[in-house]
């Protein structure tokens, strides 16, 4: 399929009059990385302290309700309102409020949207509607994934959520991000979140049209964690140095600066059950195999999931349970920065990164790059009073 005619200039989109923003918000000092958070829906909507937002730069409400833009989803939880960034910069003036447009399950709309000018410019008005009602700072576009990463990935072409691989949203991305930036100017913040599974970085593999993505952006928010999934074939670590690494390294060699990148922590264990026969053991975890996990149409069979450091957000007790009883037991890789360990027991591989995978690892590459991240806010061990894996990200953030 041919690809959709880039212009030579940015400037031809009228993206030269409206070029990202300066970003240099910190707690302090103008020289302090971002120190940023997800705020899922699904976690704790309870109000944070002044004490918990202190040190935080930018905050990004996940997620916007594509299917009407003039609200973010909601949970049994609660949600976030117009009166939303207006609390949270009560509490820390200095605070950049951000809406999450996307999300796994929730990005279908993206491919019709960038298709050609007039959805990507119908798109982009939205998107800054959107922003002037909730009063944002600017949005983070999680397209998960471009090309043929999305959830409807193995649907048939006949169902309105199937996304085959098109490898035309790549350019078409691009020229949607130079949409929205023209929409809402640049007085406000846009960024895009990136994957860490190889296989998911389809549309971040052409340096000219990363470069024209990346002319449109403030920074780039990279997911350093969910690097193995229900798709993958054998086990490994989701997140951590290791991941960190090779994930910088591959967005670095098609020309996104490591200043504009944000590196990524999950509050949240991996797991994966897998067959009593798969030959995996407590003191080898990793490179086991995973069995099929997902049906003929991209389905979950069940047998991956995940697991909230904040138990109140666990309804499965024996995932729970499982997870209580191994993870001090855990094999803590200084070389990996990261955790995993396998339940010889009940046959579940677990992967996951302690507080000290958090320090050493955020020690090593926060200098590199421009700041770091977690998903997701209130989901820590504590839940609305944070956590030990939210403390070592402040700790490595306030000792850089």
């Amino acid at each position: 399929m041919a690809m959709p005619a880039l212009p030579s200039d940015a400037s031809s989109t009228g993206a030269a009059d409206a070029s990202p923003t300066s970003d240099t918000s910190s707690p302090s000092n103008s020289g302090a990385k971002r120190n940023m958070a997800y705020w899922s829906v699904w976690s704790s909507i309870a109000k944070p302290s002044y004490a918990e937002l202190e040190n935080m730069t930018h905050m990004i409400l996940s997620f916007v309700d594509m299917t009407t833009f003039d609200s973010f989803l909601y949970s049994s939880t609660g949600g976030f309102d117009q009166s939303t960034a207006g609390t949270l910069r009560g509490i820390n003036p200095n605070l950049k409020v951000i809406g999450g447009v996307g999300g796994w399950a929730y990005d279908v709309p993206f491919r019709p949207a960038s298709q050609t000018d007039s959805s990507r410019s119908a798109f982009a008005q939205q998107v800054k509607s959107f922003i002037d009602t909730f009063n944002l700072n600017g949005v983070d576009i999680d397209w998960e994934f471009p090309v043929y990463g999305s959830q409807g990935y193995k649907l048939p072409t006949s169902d309105p959520n199937a996304r085959p691989r098109d490898d035309d949203d790549a350019p078409n991305f691009a020229l949607l991000l130079q949409a929205i930036r023209s929409a809402i100017g640049s007085d406000k913040l846009l960024s895009v979140a990136l994957p860490s599974r190889q296989q998911d970085m389809l549309a971040y593999t052409n340096s000219t049209i990363v470069a024209l993505m990346d002319s449109s952006l403030d920074f780039w928010n990279v997911m350093s964690y969910d690097a193995v999934n229900r798709r993958d074939s054998l086990t490994d670590y989701h997140a951590g140095g290791i991941v960190i690494n090779r994930t910088i390294d591959a967005y670095s060699s098609v020309g996104i600066a490591k200043n504009k990148m944000n590196i990524g922590y999950p509050t949240y264990a991996r797991y994966f059950e897998l067959s009593p026969d798969s030959n995996c053991s407590a003191s080898n975890p990793i490179g086991c195999p995973i069995p099929v996990s997902e049906d003929g149409t991209g389905n979950d069979l069940g047998y991956v999931g995940e697991y909230t450091f904040d138990i109140t957000q666990d309804s499965n007790t024996t995932v729970t349970d499982w997870f209580e009883n191994i993870a001090s037991s855990g094999t803590d890789s200084t070389d990996a920065q990261a955790s995993a360990w396998y339940d010889e027991k009940n046959h579940v591989f677990w992967t996951w990164v302690s507080p000290s995978d958090i320090l050493s690892s955020c020690q090593q590459y926060l200098p590199e790059v421009g700041g770091v991240f977690y998903w997701s806010w209130n989901s820590d061990t504590n839940g609305a009073a944070g956590g030990p894996h939210i403390d070592a990200i402040n700790s490595c953030v306030g000792g850089s």
